[in-house]
C-alpha cells in the first residue's frame, strides 16, 4: 500500500479536493489503479448548500468532496467506504449575540457550529446524529431544511461531547484503518484527503503515510516524511489534537520539492504533471 496524504495550510479553501483529483486523474491516466479517501470530513449547509441537496438525495450525510471524487474519477466504492466520519456544520443567528465581536468569534468554534453528523462503522452501519443545542441557534433560514434532513435521516439526538466520545471510540478507530486497508486491496496508490487545516486526518494513520503533499492557494509542497512523521508526534505529545494542524508544522519540516499551481476552472484544468511524475518515482522506490 503506496498512500499520498493531502493537507491544507488553511482552514478554508485551500484547494486539497481539486488538487486531489487533478492529481488521481493523472495517475489513472499513467495506468495506475488510484483510490481516494477522506476519513473525516466536514461541509457548511449555508456555504456549500449543495450538499444539503445530495445528502437528501442520497439519504445518507455527504459533503460535496465525497460527490466529486465519485463523479469525477468514476470511483466504484460506496460513500461510507471512501468517508465514513462526516460533520455539517451551520453558522449561528448574528442576532443572538450581544456584539459582532461575540459573533465573530463563535464562528471560530467549529464544535459549537456542527448540527448533523454521520459514523459509518465497518460492515457500513451507518449512524446520523443531530446535535440540537447547535441546530437551534443555527440561521432561521436554515432550520427548514435542517428539518428536512432529519426526517430523511432520522437521527439520533445526543450532545456533542457525547458525539465525540463516539468519534474517538476504538470502534471508530478501527473503521478508520479497516477502510483504509479495504480500498488497498483494490489500488496501487491511495490518495488520502486530510480535514480543514489538520496534518493528518487521525493520528494513527502517521506510521501509513509513504508521501505528504501541502496544498496552499498557488502552491503544493512536499515535504520530508521522515520529518513530518517526527514532528506531528512531538506535537501531538505536547499539544494533543491542536498539534496536528498543518500550520504548526510545516515550519519545521524540510520541503523536498514545491511546484506552483495556477487557478483552475475544474479539477480537469489543473496541471499536476510534475507532481505525477514525482510520485510515481517515490512509489517505485517503495
Amino acid at each position: 500500500m503506496f498512500t499520498v496524504l493531502v493537507n491544507g495550510l488553511l482552514p478554508y479553501d485551500s484547494g486539497k479536493t481539486w488538487f486531489s483529483i487533478a492529481l488521481a486523474r493523472g495517475l489513472m491516466f499513467k495506468g495506475f489503479k488510484v483510490s481516494m479517501y477522506k476519513p473525516i470530513a466536514a461541509h457548511s449547509a449555508w456555504y456549500q448548500f449543495l450538499t444539503v441537496i445530495n445528502s437528501l438525495k442520497h439519504g445518507i450525510l455527504v459533503g460535496e468532496d465525497i460527490i466529486k471524487y465519485i463523479s469525477i474519477l468514476g470511483l466504484n466504492f460506496s460513500l461510507e467506504l471512501i468517508n465514513p466520519v462526516d460533520f455539517m456544520t451551520a453558522p449561528p443567528n448574528p442576532k443572538l449575540f450581544s456584539s459582532s465581536k461575540k459573533y465573530l468569534a463563535s464562528l471560530e468554534e467549529f464544535f459549537e457550529q456542527i448540527v448533523l453528523a454521520r459514523v459509518s462503522t465497518i460492515n457500513e452501519n451507518t449512524k446520523h446524529y443531530l446535535i440540537a443545542a447547535n441546530a437551534e441557534k443555527t440561521v432561521n433560514s436554515l432550520k427548514p431544511w435542517i428539518k428536512k434532513l432529519c426526517n430523511k435521516l432520522k437521527p439520533e439526538t445526543l450532545s456533542i461531547n457525547k458525539l465525540l466520545k463516539i468519534v474517538y471510540s476504538r470502534n471508530v478507530l478501527e473503521t478508520l484503518d479497516y477502510n483504509l486497508e479495504k480500498l488497498s486491496e483494490k489500488s496501487d496508490i491511495i490518495i488520502v484527503e486530510s480535514f480543514s487545516n489538520a496534518s493528518i486526518p487521525y493520528y494513527r494513520f502517521l506510521e501509513k503515510v509513504n508521501m505528504v503533499l501541502t496544498v496552499t492557494p498557488g502552491y503544493v509542497f512536499s515535504l520530508n516524511v521522515k520529518e513530518f512523521k517526527k514532528a506531528v508526534q512531538k506535537l501531538y505529545r505536547t499539544l494533543g489534537d491542536i498539534g496536528l494542524r498543518t500550520d504548526l508544522i510545516i515550519d519545521t519540516v524540510n520541503k523536498t520539492f514545491e511546484i506552483p499551481v495556477s487557478p483552475s476552472l475544474s479539477p480537469e484544468d489543473l496541471n499536476v504533471k510534475d507532481v505525477v511524475l514525482k510520485t510515481i518515482k517515490l512509489y517505485k522506490t517503495c
